[in-house]
């Protein structure tokens, strides 16, 4: 009688995990710097204030007594569910205590995805420097805010811009990454080449992604939608190559589904928010509302350019081989949408001045930037600022706006805490 055993599966394995770690080696120590770097950051911005809750407080407390009537109370409830899985695992955490854990927890998520999508835009063998260039460009998407050099003596530095990396609203930053994904996804799927082949397996993911972003929070996906049906309608007008079928299941099929569902959660079925009937209001034509309310007295022209400066200097520079990059363009048709929603929506009764629309056009801003930043980084590489003086002329002019948007960005993650996002 033998009691050998095959052993050769194991070993293949095991050398398939091998290579992989060899071929991927230089990608995992830069991730893992990334990673770290984002924690730290964010771990001691919210260490400098200890009395921090923001947005916070409420969707915890929410999450919690969701938990304890086992029952839903938002249409967005990506986040609470995490809150009730966190509070599963380890029971009676404070609030400050979980505050922390979902913070770094989403940041560095974020880290992750935009990390991830870098290296693929990127594109060739990762050396040294090139890793030690996506963790900088990683960094700089987490922390880029609009320029806010108009209104340092008033102590504004968020309310009336367009905000890029709100660290105060939770369901915000769960929504990032998976926005950011939808997008890459969604730009595949819309702009095809004429030998592209979109697998059903990649329409699935698409179409999760837009379920997981919506169920975050609605912004992003009720600017993707309208987004997407202009590109379609005009690739078909165009007789350009169109993958309608994956458009229809990939996008809009779950983007519809999910956002009537919401609609009709949040304004018809009368759950309540802070103690009042959500069915108290709806969605009105309310242009400048809200935004001018939040500017308090500064021009929101100013306020609204200030916002995009490096997206916009890199799309005009660039423009014959912008328009051509379907992440960039997607991204820019998007932001069109969720800065329509943020200056002419608002919402009636109670909630009017909540500014629940603004979100869209923060998240359609942030990843119409980061698109941008990828596509600069693609045209100069393997430089920095490219070859040649008009291209290094044109890399020095979009990477002086970066800086400008950085250190406002820096300097917001230091002050947050003040309270100088009210």
């Amino acid at each position: 009688m033998s009691f050998s055993t095959d052993t050769r599966p194991e070993e293949a394995a095991q050398n398939r995990l091998g290579a992989f770690l060899t071929r991927y080696r230089v990608e995992g120590l830069f991730l893992i710097l990334t990673l770290a770097l984002t924690v730290g950051l964010y771990a001691y911005a919210f260490n400098r204030y200890p009395d921090f809750i923001g947005d916070y407080d409420f969707h915890i407390r929410l999450a919690l007594e969701m938990k304890d009537t086992t029952s839903l109370k938002a249409a967005h409830f990506l986040y609470h569910a995490f809150v009730i899985l966190i509070d599963t695992v380890v029971p009676d955490l404070s609030i400050r205590t979980l505050i922390f854990i979902s913070t770094l927890t989403w940041r560095a998520v974020f880290a992750d995805a935009i990390f991830v999508l870098a290296r693929i835009t990127w594109g060739r063998a990762l050396s040294i420097r090139a890793g030690f260039g996506l963790t900088l460009v990683t960094l700089c998407c987490l922390v880029i805010g609009p320029i806010t050099l108009a209104t340092w003596e008033k102590g504004d530095l968020y309310l009336g811009y367009v905000p890029l990396n709100p660290l105060h609203n939770p369901t915000a930053l769960v929504l990032e990454p998976f926005a950011l994904l939808a997008a890459w996804m969604a730009a595949r799927m819309l702009f095809p080449g004429p030998e592209q082949v979109v697998t059903p397996r990649e329409t699935a993911f698409t179409a999760l992604l837009i379920v997981l972003s919506a169920l975050a929070k609605p912004n992003y996906v009720i600017a993707l939608l309208p987004a997407a049906g202009v590109i379609t309608a005009d690739r078909l007008w165009r007789k350009q190559p169109v993958r309608l079928k994956q458009v229809i299941w990939g996008i809009a099929i779950p983007s519809v589904a999910v956002l009537i569902w919401q609609y009709a959660f949040t304004y018809m079925f009368e759950p309540y928010d802070y103690g009042v009937p959500t069915s108290d209001s709806t969605i009105t034509l309310a242009p400048f509302e809200i935004m001018e309310a939040f500017a308090r007295g500064s021009s929101l022209l100013v306020l609204f350019v200030s916002s995009i400066v490096f997206p916009t200097l890199v799309y005009a520079m660039y423009f014959k081989d912008a328009i051509r990059d379907r992440f960039f363009t997607l991204s820019f048709v998007v932001f069109l949408f969720g800065a329509f929603y943020t200056y002419f929506l608002a919402e009636t009764g109670y909630r009017r001045g909540h500014g629940n629309f603004t979100w869209s056009g923060q998240i359609a801003l942030l990843i119409w930037t980061i698109a941008a930043l990828f596509f600069l980084v693609r045209q100069n590489r393997p430089y920095l600022f490219g070859r040649g003086p008009k291209m290094q002329a044109r890399a020095v002019i979009a990477y002086s706006a970066l800086a400008l948007h950085v250190l406002s960005g820096l300097l917001w993650v230091a002050l947050f805490g003040n309270n100088y996002w009210v």
